[in-house]
């Protein structure tokens, strides 16, 4: 009896675990998002570099897939589940913007007005399942465009542009204002909206935002609330100030891609940690391409 019970035993035995499935199926390149654009999320970046931008483009050298490892992977498919959360179920009844029903493809919102969330009815299948889409600015002046998570309407004359921030714990429990890279990047998105063209930018305010952080545990006691929270909020004001450097990068490319000027880099030496990292760390210093732009201010 002892050898059917392992052959059994053998037979139902699982071939490989749920981690492997897992592994398999979060971690792995990434597609490079396109440089068509330069996006806030880009311009922000300690590591943005208008030259590298104008001589891949130049040299027609595609930016490489990025490799997510599972941690880094999972971290980031929870947040953006967090956020889908936030926009289309527990925050959906105040939010404006643009709308998608994932039913039938219907949209809504192509007007001049960022319209709240349509009703359930649906006339080509029945029910509309409605997800929120972002809506982007686009500056004319240094032509990087941003998509602000949320935009909220809060009871005031304009509309609210809002960042939702995941946090690990023990980060939410001890945050007492804002992240300096986080208000630099809302303060950077109501710049956008008052440089922008779109019709739409006289709906939000340019003047003020919000930023809301979710924590990844239970939360904490919130004394403004006077209650136990997995959320803090804070306004940010818009100071132009710390965006012009950040903007002086992204002009760089704007100017490059209108007059063919190469502009100057971020890196002193080939030897720099960043220029060794750098898809075209060579011909940036081959002394083939001289800077003809400025350099940038620090």
């Amino acid at each position: 009896m002892n050898w059917l019970k392992k052959t059994v035993g053998d037979a139902e035995a699982p071939q490989f675990s749920i981690i492997d499935i897992l592994k398999k199926n979060i971690g792995g390149f990434r597609e490079a998002r396109s440089r068509a654009k330069v996006h806030a999320s880009d311009s922000t970046k300690p590591g943005f570099c208008p030259r590298q931008w104008a001589l891949m483009e130049k040299l027609k050298i595609e930016q490489k897939d990025e490799y997510v490892g599972t941690a880094l992977g999972a971290t980031f498919d929870v947040g953006n589940a967090v956020e889908g959360l936030l926009v289309n179920r527990w925050a959906a009844t105040h939010l404006v913007g643009r709308w998608k029903c994932e039913t039938c493809g219907n949209t809504t919102g192509k007007t001049n007005h960022l319209v709240k969330r349509p009703g359930n009815g649906c006339e080509a299948q029945g029910n509309c399942r409605w997800k929120y889409q972002q809506v982007s600015f686009e500056s004319q002046d240094s032509g990087v465009i941003g998509s602000p998570d949320a935009i909220f309407d809060l009871g005031a004359q304009k509309y609210f542009l809002a960042e939702c921030k995941i946090m690990k714990v023990e980060d939410f429990n001890d945050l007492m204002a804002p992240l300096p890279e986080h208000r630099i990047r809302t303060t950077l998105y109501m710049r956008l909206v008052a440089e922008s063209g779109n019709p739409l930018k006289s709906q939000v305010s340019a003047n003020h935002a919000k930023i809301l952080y979710v924590s990844r545990g239970y939360g904490k006691k919130n004394l403004v609330e006077g209650a136990i929270l997995p959320f803090k909020e804070y306004t940010v004001f818009r100071d132009d100030s710390v965006t012009v450097p950040v903007l002086a990068k992204a002009k760089q490319v704007k100017t490059f891609r209108e007059f063919g000027k190469i502009p100057s880099g971020i890196c002193a030496t080939a030897l720099d940690v960043k220029a060794k990292a750098c898809q075209v760390c060579k011909q940036c210093f081959s002394g083939d391409f001289p800077a003809e732009q400025p350099i940038l201010p620090k």
